[in-house]
């Protein structure tokens, strides 16, 4: 986790510390039964990648002119891009544990980082992939997402190994860079045990996360954040062109999006952990198929970021847990979505590291509600930025009644949310 300072404006400024086409395949001769091939040829290969603290809006497919992504607008090309997806957490461990459970905080009950590891009862997508027969691999890029905080559940490997004899007096570095962490990717995959068996890889890039440190050979980003975007862009442009000169890439599903964004100083705070803005709950979400998904399709709902993981088995065609996410294999293809669901989010760091109060939020629509000591109410239709709190409207203004029959209304969804979570191990009140 790198070091720097986050201003928080609820009641004072604190510092924190933060993290081609497939070649035709020879005929072969096999003496397994006819239906075990059937099947085993249709199992595509998985690849997550997950960039740290990137923010949608920061990104050339999501209309930012200014981006050097070249590599990640490619997926947005050749695959669907989903315009709003939401991040349950602001924070690193607790959104990457739900992209990878399909269940939200207070149900996996990983609330911060370096504080709750992930239950072994609940199920990871590396563990029922692995049990269907994928050889599964990590690379993470950050000690908060050391193996010993349990994210390595269901992963044959689990690459977490931060040190470089190259700098041997940095042996307590918390993090490395995305070259580093794809050169051993690209590595891994050139030498996998089984090239005929199919693999489920999860990458994780730290690059975009405070202090920016853009390497000298990235020029002209707009500002270092942007230039840390950028080299991770790079990165990812090595993996996608080694999966095509080995064939493989048009067989694989491949999801690219965030644990979280960045404030860059809106609403006060300069980088993220502590409010649940669209500026750190908004993340990108990118998915490309070509077997089963269009190409070029932007999908208008809001989706959750515990929806990845039912809709990667959706994709692959693989028997669904239970979890609170849901499988838009179909959805993501269909010109007539479902409504989207509502979305959840908290903010537990206030409360753990300063014995703040929490926040809680929920999105349905273009509305955010936040439950909060002075609760929120934004509609992003008319004001995306969200800065204009709603329930600050004088008694009797126009729109105020609205406006606090509006916020009721989504304190109770949010109420009935955390209730119909309790089946799932639901935690409304962790004690660190």
């Amino acid at each position: 986790m790198k070091t720097g300072k986050l201003v928080l404006v609820l009641l004072l400024q604190l510092v924190v510390l933060a993290g081609c086409s497939r070649p035709k395949a020879p005929e072969l001769v096999s003496d397994s039964p006819p239906e075990l091939n059937a099947v085993e040829s249709k199992s595509p290969s998985i690849l997550v990648i997950t960039v740290d603290t990137l923010r949608a809006d920061r990104l050339g497919c999501y209309g930012f002119a200014a981006a050097q992504t070249p590599n990640i607008d490619r997926l947005s090309r050749e695959g669907v891009r989903v315009h709003h997806a939401v991040a349950p957490a602001p924070i690193t461990m607790p959104s990457h544990t739900s992209i990878f459970t399909g269940l939200d905080p207070p149900a996996h009950g990983v609330r911060d980082n370096g504080t709750f590891p992930v239950p072994q009862k609940i199920e990871t997508l590396a563990e029922r992939l692995n049990g269907a027969g994928y050889q599964t691999q990590a690379f993470v890029s950050a000690e908060v997402l050391h193996s010993r905080y349990g994210l390595d559940q269901g992963f044959d490997g689990y690459d977490d190994e931060l040190w470089n004899e190259a700098r041997p007096t940095d042996f307590e570095r918390p993090e490395r860079s995305g070259n580093e962490t794809m050169d051993r990717v690209l590595q891994w995959l050139s030498q996998r045990p089984s090239k005929a068996e199919p693999f489920f890889v999860w990458v994780h890039l730290f690059d975009p996360h405070q202090p920016y440190e853009p390497p000298a050979s990235v020029q002209g980003a707009p500002t270092l954040y942007d230039g840390e975007i950028a080299f991770a862009d790079r990165q990812i442009g090595r993996l996608i062109e080694a999966l095509e000169r080995e064939g493989v890439l048009d067989e694989t599903i491949v999801v690219f999006t965030s644990d979280h964004g960045e404030s860059l100083g809106e609403h006060g705070e300069e980088t993220h952990a502590v409010f649940i803005y669209e500026s750190t709950i908004r993340v990108p979400l990118l998915v490309r198929y070509p077997p089963k998904l269009p190409a070029g399709k932007v999908y208008a709902e809001s989706v959750r970021i515990v929806d990845i993981m039912p809709t990667v088995l959706g994709l692959a065609e693989l028997e669904q847990p239970e979890v609170q996410g849901s499988d838009l294999s179909k959805a993501l293809a269909s010109d007539k979505p479902p409504p989207a669901l509502p979305q959840y989010s908290e903010s537990l760091y206030p409360e753990l590291a300063f014995g703040m109060a929490p926040l809680r939020g929920i999105r349905q629509k273009n509305w955010t509600y936040i439950r909060a000591p002075r609760a929120e109410l934004y509609d992003r239709a008319a004001d995306p930025g969200e800065t204009r709190n709603l329930l600050d409207l004088p008694k009797g203004a126009p729109g105020a009644a609205n406006a606090k029959h509006r916020a009721g209304e989504l304190d109770r969804l949010l109420g009935t949310l955390i209730e119909e979570g309790r089946r799932f191990g639901f935690v409304a009140q962790p004690k660190a």
